[in-house]
């Protein structure tokens, strides 16, 4: 089983572009999350690597850490996203809501909703309406469909994507909490304490 692909885009035998976009045109590669690493600098080659389906694009030189830490949220999250979706049931901060069953329209939907959120989880100013426009569609088409699917609104699970990314995160206890937070899309520690402790009731530092 393999739990994420972290490729460089000059490979020996074959570029990390073509590779990333050969994994994920199978069923099976298509929910491994990918991470490319690059010495390209051009802007294009970020572009290039989310159009071949990249869940996330590092340049070289880049902190090990951060590399860690982003491999560790994408597993943790693509394990989150299927084991709700093949339990056909979502879960909210407070309450767990049952969905109707779901086809394969809807773990698709799953899928490339999840692969949009962690690529941008990092982002600051990345809203629901971001998201909305990522998956290309109207904001009211996607809300429907979101809440359909999850049982949740896209602000709270782009929230609760972002909030369970940094317990997992703190829970390894290799960064510090303003790097988490910095990571998982938030402006400042006290906006990232307060949503925090609204989640799970305790604070980022009792973690």
């Amino acid at each position: 089983k393999i739990d994420i692909a972290v490729i460089d885009t000059s490979l020996p035998s074959i570029d990390g572009y073509s590779l990333c976009a050969k994994i994920k045109s199978s069923p099976e590669g298509m929910i491994i999350p990918v991470i490319l690493i690059s010495s390209d600098t051009d802007p294009e080659s970020e572009l290039k690597a989310n159009n071949v389906g990249a869940d996330y694009f590092l340049r070289k030189p880049f902190d090990m850490a951060l590399l860690t830490a982003k491999a560790a949220a994408l597993v943790h999250n693509t394990g989150k996203i299927i084991s709700k979706a093949s339990a056909g049931e979502a879960k909210n901060a407070v309450p767990i809501q049952k969905v109707r069953k779901l086809s394969e329209s809807d773990m698709s939907f799953l899928e490339r909703l999840n692969s949009v959120i962690d690529r941008n989880i990092s982002t600051e100013g990345f809203t629901a309406r971001s998201l909305a426009d990522e998956m290309g569609m109207n904001y009211t088409q996607f809300y429907t469909r979101t809440k359909d699917v999850t049982g949740l609104s896209p602000k709270e699970l782009l929230m609760n994507q972002r909030l369970e990314a940094a317990m997992n995160m703190l829970k390894e206890g290799k960064m510090n909490i303003s790097e988490i937070s910095f990571l998982v899309g938030f402006s400042s520690i006290g906006n990232f304490s307060r949503a925090f402790k609204a989640k799970y009731g305790v604070t980022p530092s009792s973690i």
